[in-house]
């Protein structure tokens, strides 16, 4: 037997970040329960089981430290089965007699590999599932024998025979969802920076760029052959430290430094109405580690009545004693507090977020805060009264006595909470209580949004822009499964889809080419995200009434510029009577001629994309019985010929044989339209398969 259960997402492509913000939490007592965040609770606890965070020991100290690379590499020598992740993990894998370091046999075999042969030097997903989870001398040998198993791979990719030691009985294989689990150790080697993909299949010993200090950590790694042998969670964590040392400069760097995740980010997000600012800033926050907006960010929208005192803070008054007593205390504004959290808790990121930057005048609002956007770069640094400012702090400082106060009172109340552990700089920030100016630290990010289409509202001028990266949010949607969904997805009451329909106005607006000249308006195209669908009934729609208000309300004020006819009948005297129609009498027949005819080109070319693919099957020239896995590996279906299959689960019946359309809806009906994408066959769609197969049977 053979069980094995590691985890589908360790957060590889944030792992920094996570691992600093998770060991923080840990070591200040203040990961979320899962009644507060679900979600955090769920992440914080699985990187603290495998980078061994919930110690609170030298792992810990290192990942908040920001030397991630170390406990990474710690994590790649040590880890193995059985562990200590669940009891019933630990008793399946002691009862199975299996002793394997997964991820240190990996690094093993490409070393052996690259020394034999370096065009050999790479393992597909395969082969590690087969020689060396499912190898008997591999995974339940304490010293196993690398080289023979070596030869016995280099044999098996001349002649596709696996060695008897291998079991290949799926009966007494207990894994869900290997290539998952496996896909997440392969980018965990690869964080090392010794490990190329070839492929999406592939991983490969990069022989050429490998550095000194990486050939050091190889090294460790390959000469490393202890194994944990002790039965409790105190005895693991125990092990997972063993070894690993907190060195002088890495005390200092605890202090000091500013790791990856407190580099400061000044950018403005800009595009057309809908095309996913917002969800980009998102992004941006989960990259710096920032995981409780509530806790870490700012919000504010600009508007032409927002104010430097709506932003910075102001003076007003404040009655007590019954109205007898009034004072005038300064009330921070949004700017002032999370300025105030990001000095007093300089081991965590925070980040202001400016909604529709330029709808408000921006250079009076930011007024003389202006000169804080200017950070110094790399090897820069600042003196001001004898203390040196380097990389991500302000270039200059201003003077601002009501922050200063501000930021003093943050500080006393953080020095009296015991929760935290105080990592400030405290000379540094005595130079503030003696005002001799404010800096933005490296640790508080700026990120703003701005609509394309509303850039005449107030112009931000070229040495305001200069202070921030810009980048332009392409209007298209992404391989992924919740932008397919919101492509696909069906506005209520109509024939059309919403990506139908959004790019037929798209075009008509781009085209300089029109009778009615609109090109001009470039910038109102209609966003991905403009409005969102929802779930209904197992399908994702645009709703009606929201299609109706939101988006043919926006075509008529602010596209449309008074000439209806562009995109809809002209009989129309009002938007009223438009909305009238559809919502009460159900008619349809509401569009332009011109709009008419960009939708049917749209819904044509959609239908017959469709009519194609369902060719497809047959023609990849599949055998009886060949499994067809779903991308995520968590469901099959069977190929029977003549373009039919049985789903899996069903009994083996003519009458079960259906369309491999119909058993894509059964499963995710907002897939069948793409169905030939959906199913995949050794890491490839069936839509790829057959489009290679075409392609080699092309005459030349």
């Amino acid at each position: 037997m053979y069980h094995y259960n590691f985890t589908n997402d360790l957060r590889i492509s944030n792992l920094d970040s996570t691992l600093k913000v998770a060991a923080h939490a840990f070591l200040t007592d203040t990961v979320p329960s899962p009644t507060v965040d679900k979600s955090k609770n769920n992440n914080f606890m699985t990187v603290g089981f495998y980078f061994n965070l919930k110690a609170k020991g030298i792992c810990a100290k290192l990942a908040e430290s920001g030397n991630i690379k170390k406990v990474v590499l710690n994590f790649i020598k040590k880890f193995q089965f059985p562990n200590v992740r669940t009891p019933s993990d630990y008793e399946n894998t002691i009862s199975d007699g299996i002793k394997l370091a997964p991820m240190r046999e990996i690094v093993k075999f490409l070393n052996a590999l690259s020394l034999i042969d370096k065009n050999e030097a790479y393992l597909t997903k395969e082969e590690i599932q087969y020689f060396i989870f499912f190898n008997e001398s591999i995974a339940k040998k304490e010293n196993p024998n690398i080289l023979e198993a070596i030869s016995q791979l280099i044999n098996y990719r001349k002649t596709k025979q696996l060695p008897q030691n291998i079991n290949t009985n799926e009966n007494e294989h207990f894994w869900n969802q290997p290539e998952r689990q496996i896909r997440e150790m392969i980018k965990t080697l690869k964080y090392t920076g010794c490990f190329l993909d070839v492929d999406e299949n592939t991983i490969k010993l990069d022989v050429k760029n490998i550095s000194r200090d990486s050939k050091a950590d190889l090294f460790e790694i390959i000469n490393f052959d202890s194994y944990w042998t002790g039965k409790t969670v105190e005895d693991w964590q125990k092990y997972m430290d063993e070894g690993l040392e907190i060195e002088n400069n890495e005390i200092n760097i605890i202090k000091t430094s500013t790791p990856s995740t407190q580099t400061p980010t000044q950018i403005i997000f800009y595009g057309v109405p809908g095309c996913g600012k917002s969800h980009s800033i998102k992004k941006e926050l989960a990259a710096k580690g920032i995981t409780d907006l509530k806790e870490q960010t700012k919000r504010v929208v600009f508007h032409p009545e927002y104010t430097n005192a709506d932003f910075v803070g102001q003076i007003l008054p404040q009655s007590s004693d019954g109205g007898k007593t009034i004072s005038y205390p300064f009330v921070p504004g949004p700017f002032t507090q999370i300025l105030a959290k990001a000095y007093t808790h300089q081991n965590t990121h925070y980040a202001l977020i400016i909604e529709e930057i330029n709808r408000g005048n921006a250079a009076a609002i930011f007024g003389e805060l202006f000169q804080l956007l200017d950070r110094l770069d790399e090897d820069e640094t600042e003196s001001s009264n004898e203390k040196s400012y380097e990389k991500g702090w302000s270039s200059y400082p201003i003077n601002n006595d009501n922050i200063n106060k501000t930021i003093q009172e943050a500080y006393e109340k953080f020095k009296t909470d015991s929760k935290f552990k105080p990592f400030i700089d405290k000379e540094k920030f005595d130079t503030y209580k003696l005002n001799i100016g404010i800096r933005l630290p490296p640790n508080l990010s700026i990120f703003a949004t701005m609509n394309t289409s509303d850039q005449n509202v107030f112009k931000l001028d070229n040495a305001f822009k200069r202070r921030w990266k810009l980048k332009l949010i392409p209007n298209k949607f992404k391989e992924e499964q919740e932008e397919i969904n919101q492509k696909d997805s069906v506005v209520e009451g109509f024939d059309f889809t919403w990506n139908n329909f959004r790019e037929a106005v798209n075009s008509i607006i781009i085209d300089p080419d029109n009778s009615i000249d609109i090109s001009s308006f470039a910038d109102r195209q209609i966003g991905c995200w403009f409005t969102k669908a929802i779930k209904k009934d197992e399908k994702y729609i645009i709703e009606k009434e929201v299609f109706v208000h939101k988006v043919l309300e926006y075509l008529w004020d602010d596209v449309c510029n008074g000439d209806i006819g562009i995109f809809f009948n002209e009989n129309y005297k009002s938007f009223a009577e438009l909305v009238e129609d559809i919502t009460e009498r159900g008619i349809t027949d509401i569009f332009s001629e011109i709009l008419k005819g960009k939708l049917q080109e749209n819904i044509t070319t959609t239908k017959a994309k469709t009519r194609s693919e369902n060719t497809d099957l047959d023609l990849c020239g599949f055998e009886k019985n060949t499994k067809l896995f779903t991308k995520d590996k968590s469901t099959y279906c069977i190929y029977k010929g003549n373009k039919k299959v049985l789903l899996s689960g069903d009994e083996d019946s003519e009458n079960n044989y259906v369309s491999l359309r119909d058993a894509t809806e059964k499963i995710s009906p907002q897939n069948k339209e793409i169905c030939y994408e959906y199913w995949f066959v050794d890491e490839k769609s069936i839509r790829n398969i057959f489009l290679e197969k075409n392609q080699k049977n092309k005459p030349e």
